[in-house]
């Protein structure tokens, strides 16, 4: 218990350590630059939008939330209810802010091979903790999946789940970015497809991955996330106008049209499960 609690603290510092480092790295001291700027000097047609960059902003508030939540799971008083977040959550999510803050730093000094190792480890550690809490949710009620967003049970495993799969979704498109970044600076972006073969496959990827994580976890934030960037991709390809941009601008669009489509169509159907299982008691 006393190291739950140790640790739960010490993901709030480490949220802290991690939102300074953001922030220390975009106010451009020494000889750091910015990561847009990153994107813009390498050129490539995987660039979303500068809106696309407001969504770390959303993804800080929702670890806050989720630091909050796990300092309030343990330091609660012992009763029956099942623990929702225990040392190995907090040891993941402590390793995993480590290595954001310290993936930000390598950004914006232009070590593209090390922050792609560290964004790799962020992805490894957030699947874990994707994992665990899904089968949290699997057995806490029996695998309806339809119920794990209700009731005072379903709101303990949510406070948990989403912003995890809101974390995973934005590190998930970065990998994808940061990749193609990397593949760019070597010049090998377009070694075996050519530059808009390339861009075409990562989105249809991403996409293909959104897409899974509704119908396997019924991550609806997850896709939202991609379909966001997706968006953020399809109007900065739109402004440059150029025939290649507007083929990526297309598939973009395409991309995040569909998935909001399967989206909107699981949330009918879930809407419609409850009606009927109402109807029926």
């Amino acid at each position: 218990m006393k190291r739950t609690r140790a640790l739960s603290i010490l993901s709030v510092l480490s949220l802290l350590l991690a939102m300074a480092a953001n922030l220390f790295t975009e106010g451009k001291p020494l000889d750091l630059i910015r990561s847009g700027e990153i994107a813009d000097t390498l050129l490539n047609l995987l660039l979303p939008a500068s809106l696309a960059f407001f969504i770390p902003l959303l993804v800080y508030a929702a670890l806050a939330f989720y630091t909050g939540a796990a300092v309030r799971e343990s330091f609660r008083k012992k009763d029956d209810r099942p623990i929702r977040w225990d040392a190995a959550d907090g040891t993941l999510i402590v390793m995993n802010l480590l290595c954001h803050a310290a993936w930000v730093i390598s950004l914006r000094l232009r070590l593209l091979p090390v922050s792609f190792a560290l964004i790799l480890i962020l992805l490894a550690t957030l699947l874990i903790m994707e994992e665990r809490n899904f089968r949290r949710a699997d057995q806490a009620f029996h695998g309806n999946r339809s119920r794990i967003r209700r009731g005072r049970r379903g709101a303990r495993l949510v406070r948990f789940a989403i912003p995890i799969e809101l974390y995973l979704g934005w590190i998930t498109v970065a990998s994808v970015a940061s990749a193609t970044v990397l593949l760019a600076s070597f010049g090998a972006a377009n070694l075996f497809l050519g530059e808009l073969s390339w861009t075409v496959v990562t989105i249809a990827a991403t996409a293909i991955l959104a897409l899974l994580m509704i119908a396997n976890r019924g991550s609806i934030t997850f896709a939202l996330v991609v379909a966001g960037s997706d968006c953020g991709i399809a109007l900065e390809r739109y402004r440059a106008a150029s025939p290649q941009a507007l083929a990526v601008a297309a598939a973009a669009a395409a991309a995040a049209g569909l998935i909001l489509v399967v989206v909107t169509a699981r949330l009918l159907v879930t809407l419609f499960t409850r009606f009927r299982e109402r109807k029926t008691r």
